[in-house]
């Protein structure tokens, strides 16, 4: 049987898109909501698609761009 996700912001099925690593994101295309698939399952957080997940990013990108 298949599993379906909903979006919690409009309530439209989400597509799930699959990664190289073998993980699984979904996506809401009607409200640009993204989020990983098993902690959407589990009533995890869910953010905007052109945001990043906070805490992700890494040591010294971007901190200083004179070392560019």
């Amino acid at each position: 049987m298949a599993k379906f996700l909903c979006c919690r912001i409009c309530l439209v099925e989400m597509e799930r898109v699959k990664l190289a690593d073998g993980s699984a994101v979904v996506v809401c295309g009607a409200c640009d909501m993204i989020g990983v698939e098993q902690e959407v399952a589990r009533g995890g957080p869910v953010w905007a698609a052109g945001m990043g997940s906070g805490g992700t990013r890494r040591a010294g990108s971007r901190s200083n761009p004179e070392q560019r």
